[in-house]
């Protein structure tokens, strides 16, 4: 497993439920923590079935707007 940690922009304690949602049912995904203080994402997955920009392009196609 390798983590992933993303600064996203214009999430509210709302969206928490949604992004853990949209990322868990990704096939290699084993967990997603949201952050709304930080604004960060973190997400513990396996490389060999999902790639970070994957994730990345996950998170910006629902609509985050992902900075780093």
């Amino acid at each position: 497993m390798e983590a992933a940690s993303f600064k996203v922009e214009g999430m509210t304690s709302a969206h928490c439920d949604r992004i853990k949602a949209g990322l868990g049912a990704l096939t290699g995904v084993k967990d997603v923590q949201v952050s709304v203080e930080d604004k960060t994402v973190a997400i513990s997955h396996d490389p060999k079935l999902i790639s970070r920009k994957k994730l990345r392009e996950t998170l910006e196609f629902k609509g985050y707007n992902v900075v780093s």
